[in-house]
């Protein structure tokens, strides 16, 4: 359940904050390229690979989530 949770903010968290940034991929693109690696057709490289860092950057700091207690 945790990780079904986790994957589902990741998702949505990734989506947001590329939207802020410009990019045009839809909710339901992030997930597919997000879960299955595939990139919505008519979208740039450029967006996956925002998606995908985000995502990197989301998983980093879970698994480094000790190095963030303190500021």
């Amino acid at each position: 359940l945790i990780k079904r949770e986790f994957e589902r903010v990741t998702i949505d968290l990734s989506w947001k904050s590329s939207a802020i940034e410009g990019n045009t991929y839809s909710l339901l693109e992030t997930e597919t390229l997000l879960k299955e690696g595939i990139q919505a057709p008519g979208k740039t490289k450029e967006e996956a690979i925002m998606l995908l860092n985000h995502k990197r950057a989301i998983e980093f700091i879970r698994n480094n989530h000790f190095e963030f207690k303190n500021i």
